[in-house]
This record gives C-alpha cells, structure tokens and sequence, in this order.
C-alpha cells in the first residue's frame, strides 16, 4: 500500500474462531509505534504523541500518516488456541525530496579541498545529482569524488571537490528529485584569504529546503461489534501470473534458418545500480539513444525522439549538446512512427512504419530508406507488445547484433527475430509462450531476453530471463525501480554497457552488473562492465 503523507490510513484485521480472537499490532522491524492521546486537564483537552510497541485493536488508523509510519506492521489474531493467526501489511508512504544543508557557506583556497553534504528525505527513493554554476552537471572525475549513503528514506549526500582552482568557486546544488516533486539545496563555495589569521569554526547550522512532514499522528479506535462470519482483508492483492514462465519454444519454417553462431559474451545481468540523471525533458513519452556501433565521427552523437512530434529524430553533437537540448540536425524519416521501440544502430534510424508490418531503415546521414515486411507482424487495434500500449514491436541490439520483439498477429505468442542490420532479413526466429502484455518492458543483453515486471510501480523486479541461445529460463529476481512511475523506454547499449530509460520525461542510466552464464562449468566471479 502506497499513500501520500499526510493522508488518513486505517489497517484492519479480521479472523473467526471461537472464543473470539483478540487481535495485537506490532511493527515488523521492531520499533515503537507513535500514537496520540487525549486527556481532559482542567477542562482543557490536550493531545500527547506517545511511543508503544504493541497495539492491542483490531484497527491500526492512522489519523495522518508520516514517513516514520513507513514498514511493515504484523497483526496477531489470538483467542488462547494455538496457533495464533497472522497478517503483514506493507506501508509505504510517498513525499516530495527534503533537503538538509550543513554549513551552507563553504570557505576553501586555492590547492585545497571543499566538502559539500545534503542530507536528503524522499520516498518513492529520489534521483540525486549535484550542479555547478549554470546549471552543469557535476560528474565523478579525479577532483570530483561523489559519494551517496543510503538509509531507507534517507540519502546522504556527498560531493568532495579534492583539488580546488578558480574555476571551482560558486554555487553548487544539490538536487533530489522523485514522482512527487523536485527540491533544491544552495552552497557557496568561496575563496578565502590564506593570510587571513584562523578564526574560531562558526557553530554549525542547518539549512531546510522543501516542505517538513507532518506531526505523526495514530489514533487507537474502539473495537468494533463483531459481525461479521468471513474474514476480509483490508488491501486484496491481485493475482498475476507467473512472468518467468515459457511453456513452449517453437522455430517457424525451420528448414529455412540456420541456428544462429554462438553468442560472443557468455553473461547475464546479476544486478543493476542506482539510476543516474542525464537530462529532463516536458515531453513526459519519448526515447533516447546512443549508437551502439557508430560510423567514423559519430562516437559521441545522442539522439531522441519524443511522442509529440511522430515525426522526427533529433541528433545532438555530444553529451552537453544533448542536456542542454541544443540539437545539431533534426531528420525526418517518411511515414513517421508510433511508440517507443525503435533503435540507432550504425548510424541508421530503425522503426516500424505505422500500419503497417513493415519495419523500416533509415540512414540519417544520407536521407536514404529501405524496408521489409514481415507477415507475422502486428500493426494495428489492440494487440500491443506492452502493458503500456505504446506500439506493437520492440527493436534492440546487444553484443551478437540487432533483434526484434513483437506480439505475434494470430496468438498472444511473443516473437522474437535476429535481424540481418544491412538488408533486415531474418537470421533466426523464435515463437514463445509467453504473456508479453503481462510485462511493462523488455530488452535483450548478451543474448538473453529480459522482462521488466512493471514501469509504473516505483519498486519493481525482473523475474523472467529467457537465454535465446540455450532456449531455457534462467533464473532472475533482480530489482529495478521507476523513480518516476512512468517509464515509457528501457533499452540496453552494448557498447556502453547501460540500461537507458525515460521516465516521465526524465532520461536515466543504470549501470550493470554481470556475472557468467552457467553452462554446467564452474561459475567465475561477478566481473563489473
């Protein structure tokens, strides 16, 4: 259960059983729960936060609910017959950032270091970046070390500056941003006269930005006549299939394919970091890329395209181009394009041309395009790839080249073809049993098939992993988050090494963990990329 603070949340236990049960609340992690008291004191009523382990009710209200009610509570039903019942709730409670700032002022000289510290409250857990100056980002270099420190809710900030020069003295913020707002904290990092005698360290303060949390306030309610025979849970879970499933793998035509040669990187994903921020954008629906096998002088090249204009790809020189959106060409391929899944690779635009099963290519440089249609192929009514229903295919490339996934247009099957990137014909194909509209996403990387569980839920997982090359599920539980719940985009880079998102308009990198593919050998140690 996600709730905004503030709100009034009320946690009901219910169970049969004669004697009747009673019913016992505890906190999961074993901390006090805060409640309010009233008392009549000289005809005046006054109200008390107090602290208690345990509540004996079979109603948990919280009158207004406060990011230190956040956890996991554990209602006990016991009538003195053993066993006793159980149930666990889980409470999460969603704010916009808060920032603490510690010596807002910060002295320094030439040859010396300045350390800056924010102290950040935020759930769903916020994006965090430092800027400099106009607004540039401040990025891990020798004289940059950034360092994030978390804590549940609560993130601890870093940015030491090891080395300072002229250029470093200014402004500097710190910058937390999540699903429910954007919160900015301000330094002054300034010179200071070396000659200057040493003065006694100001006494340390405290700098508030963005708005503090309510008072956490509980109220323990009556119990209430027992009427009813059934129990009823309070928050129903819905049931959901079992995403790592694959009941069949079948290769159309057979006779017409030979099996694809093996994969150049035996590995898979083991774990994905912390989102990084790139850039925001207004469009809150669009894609970004960077070209996994550039041409000569393309290296640095970004590009996007974003659901308000269908109609154009936007190339940016190089990274500050691309965060500052000053876009060097805007290309306009024929016939435009629907959704999110397209691909730059090798200096060519990959999409499908709208209704129609036609995937196109288009060499940017030249203004040139060509196409193929595959017969098997969706382009139309209700038959998305995705639960976000933005389009029918999703094109990706990875170490062993370019894929592409889509519904199958007679089934709920879900098709994957190895492409040939020069003429688009089919190296491989694979037909699979698989619920593709259960999943928010999917990519591919080192030859295996990822689905991600959600792209609205701000805690998510990948839990189906289907090794194209072994034609088996491997086994995955790996987490991802969607900072933003609205995750239009996630695409891996081969030659970055990256997952890319745009979420909610904001543009992420997550970085990658992987680990050997077990083929019956012994397993050799997580390798960063």
């Amino acid at each position: 259960m996600i709730v905004d603070e503030g709100y009034e949340v009320r946690l009901e236990c219910s169970a049969t059983g004669q004697p009747r049960p009673l019913y016992t609340w505890r906190s999961d992690e074993r901390k006090p729960i805060l409640f309010k008291t009233r008392s009549d004191v000289n005809k005046a009523i006054e109200f008390k936060i107090r602290q208690q382990s345990s509540v004996n009710s079979s109603i948990l209200h919280f009158k207004q609910v406060s990011r230190d009610h956040m956890g996991h509570y554990v209602c006990i039903a016991s009538n003195g017959i053993p066993p006793p019942a159980f149930k666990k709730y889980k409470l999460e409670v969603a704010f916009p950032p808060l920032i603490k700032i510690r010596n807002q002022m910060v002295g320094t000289v030439n040859g010396s270091y300045a350390l800056l510290e924010c102290f950040v409250e935020a759930h769903p857990p916020a994006v965090n970046f430092w800027l400099h100056g106009d607004n540039r980002l401040v990025e891990q270099t020798w004289k940059y070390k950034i360092d994030q420190r978390d804590d549940h809710y609560r993130t601890h900030m870093i940015l030491n500056i090891s080395y300072i020069e002229p250029l470093d003295y200014g402004l500097y913020k710190c910058v937390s941003k999540n699903d429910k707002g954007k919160t900015l904290g301000v330094f002054t990092v300034f010179e200071i006269d070396p000659n200057t005698p040493t003065r006694k360290p100001p006494v340390e303060t405290f700098e508030v930005y963005g708005q503090p949390p309510p008072t956490p306030i509980m109220e323990i309610d009556c119990e209430p006549c027992v009427t009813r025979c059934d129990p009823t849970p309070f928050c129903p879970t819905s049931g959901s299939s079992d995403l790592a499933t694959v009941l069949s793998v079948a290769v159309p035509n057979a006779s017409l394919y030979v099996p694809p040669a093996p994969r150049k990187e035996n590995c898979k994903i083991h774990q994905l970091g912390k989102p990084v921020f790139q850039r925001s954008s207004k469009e809150e629906i669009g894609a970004w890329f960077q070209d996994p096998l550039p041409p000569e002088g393309s290296e640095n090249k970004y590009y996007a395209i974003n659901s308000s204009e269908p109609m154009y790809v936007y190339e940016y020189a190089n990274r500050e181009d691309f965060r500052n959106h000053n876009y060097s060409n805007r290309y306009d391929p024929p016939f435009g394009f629907v959704g999110t899944g397209h691909l730059v690779y090798n200096g060519s635009f990959y999409y499908q041309q709208p209704k129609a099963a036609t995937i196109l290519r288009y060499e940017m440089p030249r203004a040139q395009h060509s196409g193929k249609d595959y017969e098997d192929m969706v382009h139309s009514g209700t038959a998305y790839l995705y639960s976000t229903k933005l389009g029918y295919i999703d094109l990706m490339a990875d170490e062993n080249g370019m894929w592409v996934v889509y519904s199958a247009r007679e089934t709920n099957n879900t098709l994957v073809r190895k492409l040939d990137p020069y003429t688009l014909n089919t190296e491989y194909i694979w037909n699979l049993t698989f619920p593709h509209q259960n999943v928010g996403e999917m990519f591919i990387a080192c030859g295996v098939l990822y689905g991600v569980t959600s792209v609205t839920e701000p805690t998510t997982n990948i839990k189906f992993a289907f090794d194209l090359y072994q034609n088996k599920v491997l086994e995955a539980n790996i987490a991802f988050s969607n900072p933003f719940r609205n995750n239009s985009m996630i695409a891996y880079n081969p030659r970055y090494r990256k997952i890319y998102t745009w979420d909610k308009g904001n543009q992420l990198l997550y970085p990658i963990l992987f680990r050997t593919i077990d083929l019956g050998q012994p397993e050799e140690k997580d390798e960063p990329r």
